[in-house]
């Protein structure tokens, strides 16, 4: 469903239309009609613009045409003067010009809210803070103060539900301002980003029962928010999904007492410029992996708070995560027994050097993206692979390591800039998202062979990888 304004559409498009018209009909500018006509589109183009204003729908993607049609309303005041006909021309070529970049502007920044899940149950979700008090001053954090770290929770909600509001999917200011300035743009272009809607019900009380659990994390310079098609996938199927926030390697975590913490780039250093580099990415997995096993405590120990309290089933969790956070789950995986299970989208375990030896006895499915085919991480994910047990892996042709992570629903151009492949959203969804979720499910549902529900004999996809081993 779309989000913008027809409103927002319309008004480009009349502002284009009051230029053509200005070019076109200069010569005839003495004309009654033609002025009259001039004067009724711009009335309307104007109109249409405060319509958006009172409705709270516009946004800073229709500014360009606003501009160029305040500059055509003052060429429009000396119709009938002398070298009113060329100042005409000019101001309406001008006008089509700018109007064709605003339109641009319109189709590689697009505003639709996320895909509905496609699943039984209605999807709520919930954000809590989550305090560490085993560990102090990590990165910018003060010596003394515990590590904090934020988690959101997807999970099914009880019939009602609908009457809660929407959860936005960029709520935070700060985090929109942070993908502007990793983008390396102002701010305001990524303020409609909070305009953008989830499916999931915020605060809506859980379904009746117990569930499963996936806690997920993102990579480096990531958020929470990158993953939330996967977790309302697997919410409306009937798994709690726990997406965490972790400070310093996301780009921006915003805490309930209104403190935040930013993304700490020095925590990173650039591979061919510092020795450090691999000590560093260690210590950042690690960082994660600690965040993550703090939270499968809570959930073994009952002490998540309501809505969650009361709806877990501690005995079946499983873990995931994206890039660093992907190989921050299997470091987790190895050090917390008893995890059921892992997913892990072009999992970075590279930072774990020797210790991906140790494998894991635990059923896993890594998906990869074609872009890190044949990189750094990919002997030690193989060395990871040939010391695990219950194993399925496989690529997705023409995607990137940036399309695990919702990049379409910023921008269009992704694929353009090189940060997204040209494989179609949905087939990723078909390949990746639901892929992942119907392994869970039947993971979690005891089936004998949960890879038999994976896309297999799909064309899309390549070095597909299954065995079972010790």
């Amino acid at each position: 469903m779309l989000k913008s304004s027809p409103f927002e559409i319309i008004f480009v498009a009349f502002v284009a239309l009051l230029g053509l018209s200005m070019v076109a009909l200069a010569r005839r500018k003495d004309d009654k009609r033609v002025q009259l006509y001039l004067k009724l589109t711009a009335g309307l183009s104007v109109a249409l613009y405060v319509a958006l204003q009172i409705g709270n729908t516009g946004t800073w993607r229709s500014t360009p045409a606003l501009i160029v049609l305040l500059a055509c309303l003052l060429c429009l005041n000396f119709i009938g003067k002398p070298g009113a006909a060329r100042a005409m021309r000019i101001a309406g070529a001008a006008c089509m010009t700018i109007v064709a970049l605003n339109a641009a502007i319109l189709l590689a920044l697009p505003l639709r809210n996320l895909a509905p899940p496609g699943g039984p149950y209605a999807v709520a979700s919930s954000a809590f803070m989550v305090e560490d008090g085993s560990r102090s001053g990590v990165y910018l954090d003060p010596p003394g103060q515990n590590r904090r770290f934020m988690v959101q929770a997807f999970y099914p909600a009880a019939a009602g539900a609908e009457a809660y509001p929407r959860l936005a999917w960029i709520e935070a200011e700060g985090l929109r301002s942070a993908f502007a300035s990793f983008a390396g743009l102002p701010a305001f272009t990524m303020s409609h980003l909070g305009r953008i809607q989830a499916n999931a019900r915020e605060g809506a009380p859980a379904a009746e029962g117990r569930f499963p659990v996936l806690i997920f994390s993102h990579g480096w310079t990531g958020s929470k928010i990158m993953h939330y098609d996967l977790a309302e996938e697997l919410a409306s199927r009937g798994i709690v999904t726990l997406l965490t926030d972790h400070p310093y390697g996301g780009l921006f975590v915003g805490f309930p007492d209104g403190s935040d913490s930013p993304w700490y780039g020095d925590a990173l250093p650039e591979r061919a410029k510092d020795t450090g580099f691999l000590d560093a990415a260690r210590y950042l997995v690690g960082s994660y992996a600690s965040d993550i096993t703090a939270l499968v405590e809570l959930l073994r120990t009952g002490a998540l708070p309501s809505p969650l309290a009361g709806h877990i089933d501690a005995s079946s969790v499983a873990l995931g995560g994206h890039s660093t956070g992907g190989g921050a789950a299997v470091l987790a995986a190895m050090k917390n027994p008893g995890i059921s299970g892992l997913v892990a989208l072009d999992a970075w375990v590279e930072p774990l050097g020797a210790e991906v030896d140790t494998g894991l006895r635990l059923p896993q499915l890594h998906i990869g993206s074609a872009q890190w085919k044949g990189g750094l991480n990919e002997p030690w994910l193989a060395r990871l692979e040939a010391a695990s047990g219950l194993w399925a892996s496989y690529r997705l042709n023409a995607s990137t390591h940036v399309d695990f992570a919702m990049i379409r629903y910023i921008t269009k151009a992704a694929r353009l800039i090189g940060w997204a492949g040209s494989l179609s959203e949905q087939r990723y969804a078909e390949l990746c998202t639901e892929a992942a979720a119907d392994w869970l499910e039947a993971l979690f549902a005891g089936e004998a062979d949960a890879f038999e529900r994976l896309p297999l004999g799909d064309e899309a996809i390549f070095d597909l990888r299954r065995g079972v081993r010790r």
